[in-house]
């Protein structure tokens, strides 16, 4: 399967170089051109990805199509990974997370763990744990430069095997949170299921010897 568009991807060193504004700007002049692009965010810049991917959508006629998380291995390491792909015209009606928020008690302190920027990766862990003791559901959530914590988290449990059950995730949201007299701040939820798995995207395999391409160049 061929790339309609030279990927984005961006990386740990792209933290503090280069500018939510100019990754917009890239994914509007590749979605111009070529209808979508895929917008791929490595380790601690996987937030990047996902404000920038978000903020395009608030000032562009895109959308989201695919959101994906994962482990990708390569020659200097695994990194955690998030997989954007983004698409010309508005987005089609999606009731999915609807559907799963419908069958979830989102009250604080229920089914629902927040990322703060104070948070370690084994206390998230340890809450979410806790809480499929009680619940099927757990949503991990968070905002900003939380959100790569938000993904750390979420591919721990579901994949690095410290859950006494199998755990999948069902759904990711990407939104814009803002609360009077704030600025506007991009948010992430995982949602997770205790009985499932995750289904594994095939497009990203795809993608995966291009990002280990651009890696070795670096």
């Amino acid at each position: 399967m061929s790339l309609k568009a030279e990927p984005i991807i961006l990386t740990p060193e792209s933290v503090g170089q280069t500018r939510i504004s100019q990754v917009s700007q890239s994914i509007i002049d590749k979605v111009l051109k070529s209808g979508e692009v895929d917008v791929i965010g490595l380790s601690t810049a996987m937030f990047l990805s996902a404000t920038a991917v978000n903020f395009s959508k608030a000032i562009a006629n895109v959308h989201v199509k695919r959101l994906y998380v994962d482990y990708l291995p390569t020659p200097i390491g695994r990194f955690e990974a998030m997989y954007l792909t983004v698409e010309r015209g508005p987005a089609q009606e999606e009731d999915k997370i609807a559907k799963i928020e419908a069958d979830m008690d989102l009250r604080p302190g229920a089914q629902t763990v927040l990322v703060s920027k104070m948070s370690d990766i084994q206390s998230l862990t340890m809450a979410c744990l806790v809480k499929f003791q009680q619940f099927q559901r757990v949503r991990i959530a968070g905002a900003g430069s939380t959100i790569n914590k938000v993904v750390t988290a979420a591919l721990q449990i579901s994949k690095g095997g410290i859950s006494k059950d199998p755990v999948g995730i069902v759904a990711i949201k990407l939104e814009t949170l803002q609360k009077p007299g704030t600025n506007p701040s991009t948010a992430l939820a995982i949602y997770l299921e205790k009985g499932k798995e995750t289904v594994q995207d095939e497009y990203v395999k795809t993608l995966e010897d291009e990002i280990k391409n651009r890696l070795g160049k670096y």
